[in-house]
């Protein structure tokens, strides 16, 4: 399986456990924002740990993920991911399977053990990941430059000042649609567990479907935000500033967390409410 399919698995890995319940299960752990140490003697079945740091000292039979955060493996695991961060194999470490790590780097002593693949995709950048390394940063800011780029132009100008001015009239009702269109579309997600084989395929039709006015309504936020930033520039420069702020936000440790969320709903509210810029908005 090539590292991008990976790194997509891992992203629905997220959502799904994000959604469930809070629930312990037995020999499971999951953690919210404090750090998890799976102890010497301790052995787990699996771990997951959102924008928290894991420590595995004792064992565990199956994957270890940290989400927004780095691993380190001092005891035996089945498989290490950790999705916004680094991975590192210390001393007397055992990993059955692969140790993958995507904006970070998989640091690996001499004596620890490997039996799988050594993955690392320092480009990727999570928002709000607790460590921020330069390459994954540079990766997140022209990323988003390209896209509000592409978006601005296919779009076509007069479209994206629509969409930045459902932003400029009504935030607070913006940000509530987008938040409705975000609900809708992770319960289409939902939807889409039970299609068996067709899964992937769904999944792929539906992130697609998503990126469309995400991608027109970021860059109408761009617009919008570098207006504020500063008043009466064109509109291309000023979706430069928008998007470039919008990107550093998205660099704050934790913080970047709730300012993709921010985003993400002010971009399908706007999207939204103004039909994609084909409509003007209602007062």
């Amino acid at each position: 399986m090539s590292l991008s399919h990976r790194m997509l698995g891992y992203a629905f890995l997220m959502l799904v456990v994000l959604a469930r319940t809070s629930v312990a299960v037995a020999q499971e752990r999951i953690s919210y924002g404090r750090d998890l140490v799976v102890p010497a003697g301790e052995t787990l079945d699996e771990v997951v740990c959102f924008f928290c740091m894991v420590r595995v000292e004792g064992a565990v039979k199956g994957d270890v993920v940290a989400i927004g955060a780095g691993i380190e493996v001092r005891g035996r695991a089945e498989e290490v991911v950790a999705l916004g961060g680094s991975v590192r194999l210390l001393p007397g470490a055992t990993v059955d399977g692969d140790a993958v790590a995507t904006g970070g780097r998989v640091e690996r002593d001499p004596q620890a053990t490997l039996h799988g693949n050594a993955e690392a995709q320092p480009w990727f950048h999570l928002p709000g990941q607790r460590q921020v390394f330069l390459r994954g940063a540079a990766g997140l800011i022209l990323g988003n430059l390209l896209l509000g780029f592409l978006a601005f132009v296919l779009a076509r100008p007069r479209r994206v000042r629509r969409v930045a001015h459902a932003v400029s009239e009504h935030p607070w009702r913006t940000l509530g649609v987008g938040t409705g269109v975000g609900l809708l579309v992770l319960g289409l997600y939902w939807l889409g567990t039970t299609l068996g084989a067709w899964i992937p395929y769904y999944l792929l039709a539906l992130a697609t479907l998503a990126c469309i006015p995400y991608a027109v309504g970021y860059a109408g936020i761009s617009v919008w935000l570098g207006k504020r930033i500063a008043s009466g520039v064109p509109s291309a420069l000023a979706g430069f500033l928008g998007a470039l702020a919008t990107s550093l936000a998205l660099l704050v440790p934790l913080g970047g967390l709730v300012a993709f969320l921010l985003l993400a709903a002010l971009a399908f509210g706007a999207a939204a409410r103004s039909l994609l810029g084909v409509a003007p908005l209602k007062a």
